[in-house]
């Protein structure tokens, strides 16, 4: 899944974005156990999406 984050997103540290992920994503991914997730951040490379989820 490609995601585009907001500048506003794009401009907190990136602790403060694990804390979010920590108390708000990873409750809800809990309940799915036989779902993973993984992040890649491609900000780095030109291209409409900041980032990248993986299922």
């Amino acid at each position: 899944m490609h995601l585009r984050a907001f500048p506003a997103w794009l401009a907190l540290a990136r602790e403060k974005r694990a804390e979010f992920s920590a108390q708000k994503l990873e409750p809800i991914f809990d309940m799915y156990p036989t779902v993973k997730v993984r992040w890649y951040d491609v900000e780095a490379f030109s291209t409409k999406a900041s980032d990248i989820a993986v299922f």
